[in-house]
């Protein structure tokens, strides 16, 4: 297969030499069978970067025929994985907790040409994929900031009832018969969330804050009407996020902050987040 090039601002990154890099993107991770699975890596990513996402793409495979010229490179200064296992992991957490996504892509197995033998025959196939695919689907159900996209092959055996019991965990996700359509939502969503997100500011020591900050109520009103899912602070990181934010209502907000070891939401009137903000010395704007 020729090289193929696209003006894109998208990354790569395959696990074949598992070792870490921190992205400055969004992660998107593709997850589903490898092992014995019909081809469906490089035409997932293709899409991507036709959609020009701005994102960092985690992908499993070790190899891939049509995008070396994107796929990021191992240097010394890297920190090597003991094991794929472990790369799968760490890029996992990336995608659902700070502001990526989880892609399942349930393929077929392929069909052997004649002679041709099974790798593993002894082990079943898409086994990991279903157990990963069975613990994100309840961890989406229970937090509805990570960002879960399933797309399932018609081939795939039991797609309609796995589809059916995704369907009833999570209310309102759907479940796509093609990878082209996983591509395009996960697309929807980096979009959503590039636009919904209030980033937090600290400010120069010497700022004057009377004149910065509005009104509890104007505070309260601008999170109501945005609806965010994230609070960052750009002096901790602008990737990262350092709250997560569910129900915004008249009365009060939910907020979870994940660098704490109780990651838990908890209930905050507006002006009690509010002033716990404020006591930190920060500012917030809209980012377009």
């Amino acid at each position: 297969m020729s090289t193929l090039t696209f003006n894109t601002p998208t990354k790569v990154h395959l696990a074949a030499d598992k070792f870490q890099v921190i992205p400055e993107q969004p992660v998107v991770f593709f997850a589903g069978p490898i092992r014995n699975a019909a081809s469906w890596h490089d035409f997932g990513i293709a899409c991507m970067l036709a959609n020009k996402v701005d994102a960092f793409i985690a992908c499993p495979t070790r190899k891939t025929e049509a995008f070396g010229h994107l796929i990021e490179k191992y240097d010394e200064k890297y920190e090597k994985f003991p094991r794929q296992r472990a790369w799968e992991i760490y890029y996992l957490d990336k995608a659902a907790h700070e502001n990526g996504v989880v892609m399942f892509w349930l393929a077929p197995e392929k069909k052997l040409a004649e002679g041709e033998v099974k790798e593993h025959p002894d082990k079943v196939y898409g086994h990991i994929t279903q157990m990963e695919l069975g613990a994100w689907v309840r961890e989406a159900s229970l937090n509805p900031h990570i960002n879960l996209v399933v797309g399932i092959d018609p081939a795939y055996p039991e797609a309609d009832t796995i589809a059916y019991d995704i369907e009833q965990s999570i209310p309102g996700i759907t479940v796509y018969p093609r990878l082209k359509d996983c591509c395009n939502r996960v697309t929807e969503i980096l979009k959503e969330n590039k636009k919904g997100k209030i980033l937090i500011k600290r400010q120069s020591p010497d700022f004057d804050f009377k004149n910065t900050y509005v009104s509890v109520e104007e505070f309260k009103k601008l999170f109501i009407r945005l609806n965010p899912k994230f609070v960052f602070n750009t002096e901790h990181s602008e990737k990262s996020h350092l709250y997560e934010i569910s129900k915004p209502t008249d009365s009060g907000v939910l907020v979870a902050c994940p660098v704490l070891v109780d990651k838990s939401f908890r209930p905050y009137t507006w002006e009690e987040f509010y002033k716990e903000l404020k006591l930190s010395g920060f500012q917030y704007v809209r980012v377009e």
